[in-house]
């Protein structure tokens, strides 16, 4: 993003030769970055898996689109552990056993289901996993829902563990 920031200012500044422009333009591209905080670009895959369970329950972490007719909202820690895959779902599951938060439950679905699909999660997993009706299941459909993840887990855990390059 900073880089797309850049080559974007750089640009604007050869189109205007006004500094009180450039300076305007720089202000404004700014408010353009992503509103909420990522993983350190550096931070080990366990680290960045720790960093995005710990916000699955902030209903603030999210960011939101530009379209004002259909507002997109992104879930960033879920969509982040969703792009993780294999090495998310030992500690989406482990969150999911302790959470007691509907919101944050209704994220871990939403990570779990989009972490199993992630292709290097497909080779120890397959389409055997529970799919709710919907990405943001109701509340009343958690326990449901937890049970057959759970269950799930026992049956595909030592694999998606392995796979992951984990303990169990």
């Amino acid at each position: 993003m900073r880089k797309t920031v850049h080559v974007m200012f750089s640009f604007c500044m050869r189109i205007f030769t006004s500094k009180a422009v450039a300076v305007v333009l720089s202000i404004g591209l700014g408010a353009c970055a992503p509103t909420r905080q990522r993983a350190p670009s550096d931070a080990t895959g366990g680290e960045r898996v720790a960093f995005y369970v710990s916000r699955l329950g902030d209903r603030r972490y999210v960011e939101r689109g530009a379209d004002r007719d259909d507002p997109v909202v992104w879930h960033v820690a879920a969509e982040e552990l969703g792009l993780i895959g294999i090495g998310a779902i030992p500690a989406l599951i482990s969150q999911l056993r302790v959470s007691s938060d509907d919101y944050e439950r209704q994220q871990v679905f939403y990570a779990l289901m989009l972490a199993v699909q992630h292709p290097n999660a497909q080779p120890s997993v397959g389409q055997d996993y529970p799919m709710p009706a919907e990405a943001y299941p109701p509340a009343d459909a958690h326990p449901r829902l937890k049970t057959a993840w759970l269950s799930w887990w026992e049956d595909h855990g030592d694999a998606v563990t392995a796979a992951a390059g984990l303990a169990r």
